[in-house]
This record gives structure tokens, sequence and C-alpha cells, in this order.
């Protein structure tokens, strides 16, 4: 894809078994940066290779333009996501929804992100090769981080990140 593989501002969507491929922006988009909210998304059994600017998934949920409410992202691999901002997966400002049996592999930033999220369950991921946090909680309450696998994350050896960040 040249710009964003997949936009959603619609509710009760499921997206199975593609395979994203060469994106030139952030691969899976929704919220208030993308013309408006989404809700119950399941982003399940999906493939999204080579990212080259922005994250494999990535949410940016507002109040007055679009929320991001009861996302399920499940079983899905993220592999080389290439900008040194970009991450695996990326929920900011989502209410609800579970991060489950990802693998994410060779991110340029971090593998899970959240920001300004609320009750968000991440269990069960695979997580390895990150310049920067494996998994990143900010601003965020209700948030559940079980039985996650991060390995040889923070590469970048930056002094405010681990393999584990919660702010």
């Amino acid at each position: 894809a040249t710009g964003r593989a997949v936009r959603t501002t619609a509710t009760n969507v499921r997206f199975d078994g593609f395979t994203l491929e060469t994106v030139n922006d952030s691969a899976i988009v929704s919220g208030g940066n993308y013309g408006g909210g989404s809700t119950n998304v399941d982003v399940i059994n999906n493939r999204v290779i080579d990212v080259h600017s922005g994250s494999g998934l990535y949410t940016n949920g507002d109040p007055l333009t679009g929320r991001v409410l009861d996302w399920t992202v499940s079983d899905n691999l993220f592999r080389n996501i290439n900008s040194a901002s970009g991450s695996g997966i990326n929920l900011w400002k989502a209410t609800g929804g579970t991060i489950n049996g990802n693998r994410i592999e060779n991110s340029g930033f971090g593998g899970i992100q959240l920001n300004s999220s609320i009750d968000i369950e991440i269990t069960g991921n695979h997580i390895s090769n990150t310049a920067d946090n494996g998994i990143n909680v900010a601003a965020s309450q209700g948030i559940e981080v079980i039985g996650n696998l991060i390995n040889n994350a923070n590469t970048s050896n930056n002094s405010s990140s681990a393999g584990l960040t919660l702010y």
C-alpha cells in the first residue's frame, strides 16, 4: 500500500486473515485523527509486514471527534515496523479492549504502546527486538499486563526505556 492500508470508522467490524505488506504509513488506523472513531472492532489473525512510516496498528480516539471503544487485537504478526516512532500496536485514547497472543518483531520504536487508555488487557504477547520499550503504558488506568514474553527490548539503550514501562 502506498499509504494507510486500512482505516475504520465503523461499528462491529472484524478484520481477519489479511496480509498487509510494504506499507508507507500506519497500516491499520482509527480515531479522531482519521475521520472518526470505531466501536467493537476485532483485528484477528493478520500479518502486517514492512511498515516504513508509522505503526502497524494505531488509534487516536478523541471524545469530540471519534472514540475508539472495545477493540480486540489478537493473534496477529507485526514484523519490521521500520519507523523510528513506530510500534507494532499503538492504542492511544482507547477505552475497553484486549491485546492478546500477538507477535511483534523488529520494531523501530516499541512493541505495544498505550497512552491515555482505559480498561485494556495485554496478555500472552511475544515481543522481540524493539529499539525502545517492549510494552509502554502511559497516563492510562485499569490496564492489566499479564504473561507476555519480551526479548531484546530497548536495543537503543535509552535510559528511560525498558522491557516494560508503566507511568
